[in-house]
């Protein structure tokens, strides 16, 4: 079996191997059907839901319009997703384009979202976008920032 199985595609989870190497311009994470309550509705949409690792390196961008990415490993790329998460040892070196940010590991390049949260251990060695920002104390921002508040 190659890197990715035959059966892999919409509606599969993707397992990748210990201390896996992806390499490339661009990933795109699969997503998988989840059903969700509003507060008036229950529906059903595809949603990503997608974890790297401690032990994980990606080399590349990774893409999850609708989804959620988690990093507790290390990405070199740029990662766009409805929600990021960097994890207390996560690294991320490129720009982060997101619904939602929070960072508790380290970041070098660029962040644009609409809400950012900074954790007590966080580093951010980046310029910021942001329509709302929230600091634990502790944090550290060196870069340009640019948060509206709201």
């Amino acid at each position: 079996m190659g890197l990715f199985s035959p059966s892999v595609g919409r509606g599969h989870d993707i397992v990748f191997g210990k201390s896996m190497l992806l390499a490339g311009t661009g990933v795109r994470i699969p997503t998988r059907r989840r059903v969700f309550l509003d507060r008036n509705q229950l529906g059903v949409r595809d949603v990503a839901e997608t974890v790297i690792q401690e032990d994980m390196t990606i080399q590349g961008n990774l893409v999850a319009k609708d989804g959620a990415i988690s990093v507790g490993g290390k990405v070199t790329g740029d990662i766009d997703a409805r929600s990021v998460g960097v994890l207390a040892k996560g690294v991320v070196k490129g720009a982060i384009g997101a619904d939602e940010v929070r960072i508790a590991g380290l970041l070098e390049g660029s962040v644009k979202c609409g809400a950012l949260a900074l954790d007590e251990e966080s580093e951010l060695k980046a310029d910021v976008t942001a329509g709302s920002m929230t600091m634990s104390s502790g944090a550290k921002i060196s870069g340009r920032v640019e948060a509206r508040g709201g």
